[in-house]
């Protein structure tokens, strides 16, 4: 049974916020997100439900739920993929303040308002016309809720001070499930590159490059972990994990070189990101580009690269990327020429 909303005392400091819900075949979880969703102590909250043509009880359930929570799903359209039923998500969200929900997660009931008041002291000391990301560690669970780790940073190696931009140019530390953008880093990243590998990935580096990322210390998700996620902390423990078996010419080319290989992803999100910016990325994503092509280049700068950014690589694993990415870089701007 679906829970009554709760009803906070609500002034003239709670603006609205939009949740861009984004779901495919996700019957079997969604229910608790949405009870989660409509425990939560904020409002008022703007639900924007976009469904990639779920073939389950998705819709349904949705519909089940507006009465409680005010759900606006978007009319159904062609299949799109994670990224673009996102997008459309956000494209339909009309509050100053804007959150991403995965739905198979469970939000602790003061989520959204810790991350507004955090927002809030930033938007307060840099204003709002900055773009300005907050987010919130997560409590790992399975499939059931039980628990398996108490921190996502923790068991993923991520860093909670990711701030700058060479932080976000090789792996991304921050789902989008635990993130609060405001409007203008929204209005600043869209529209979100068919071509990025994330859209979570997209907006750190955009908010990392422009504007300001922090931290709220608090698990505030329970971040459910199983076989139909189609992204999560299972992805951390496999790809850049594997890199350190590397032994053979064939795992290098499955791994690191060819086409959707780590090495190509993350040429091709610089590459989205430099197209779309160009020399107005800021100066601060300007000169970490400056570093991350002496990184490429040359063995002294990669060094220098690699004790400045956190990537959350083993040293390794950073130095095999950045072998792979040379072969590439032509790719990215003139990352690869001297």
């Amino acid at each position: 049974m679906e829970p009554d909303a709760v009803s906070p005392d609500v002034g003239a400091d709670h603006p609205c916020v939009s949740v861009a819900l984004a779901t495919y075949n996700g019957a079997q979880y969604l229910p608790d997100l949405l009870d989660s969703l409509a425990a939560q102590s904020w409002r008022p909250l703007e639900i924007i439900a976009s469904d990639d043509c779920s073939s389950d009880d998705t819709l349904q359930i949705l519909q089940r739920y507006d009465s409680s929570l005010k759900i606006r799903i978007l009319p159904h359209g062609p299949k799109q993929g994670i990224i673009g039923n996102f997008s459309r998500a956000l494209d339909a969200c009309t509050s100053p303040y804007i959150t991403l929900a995965d739905q198979d997660d469970i939000w602790l009931q003061k989520k959204i308002q810790l991350l507004m008041e955090k927002m809030h002291e930033l938007e307060k000391a840099q204003g709002v016309v900055t773009p300005i990301m907050v987010f919130c560690d997560l409590e790992v669970v399975d499939k059931n809720l039980q628990r398996l780790a108490n921190s996502f940073f923790g068991l993923t190696g991520k860093s909670k001070r990711c701030t700058r931009p060479a932080d976000f140019f090789l792996t991304n530390h921050i789902p989008g499930c635990a993130m609060l953008l405001n409007r203008a880093l929204l209005t600043r990243a869209m529209p979100i590159p068919p071509t990025v590998v994330m859209h979570d990935w997209w907006f750190a580096l955009v908010a990392s490059s422009f504007g300001a990322i922090e931290c709220v210390d608090l698990p505030l998700v329970r971040y459910r972990q199983h076989v139909a996620n189609t992204i999560g902390a299972s992805v951390r423990r496999s790809q850049l994990r594997k890199l350190k078996k590397i032994l053979s010419p064939a795992a290098w080319k499955r791994h690191l070189a060819g086409a959707d290989s780590f090495s190509d992803r993350v040429v091709r999100n610089l590459s989205a990101f430099e197209r779309r910016y160009g020399a107005n990325g800021g100066n601060a994503a300007a000169l970490d580009l400056k570093r991350l092509r002496s990184a490429i280049r040359n063995p002294v700068g990669r060094l220098l690269f690699y004790r400045y950014a956190r990537t959350n690589l083993k040293l390794n694993e950073y130095w095999l990327l950045m072998s792979a990415m040379r072969r590439s870089a032509k790719q990215f701007g003139q990352a690869g020429s001297d």
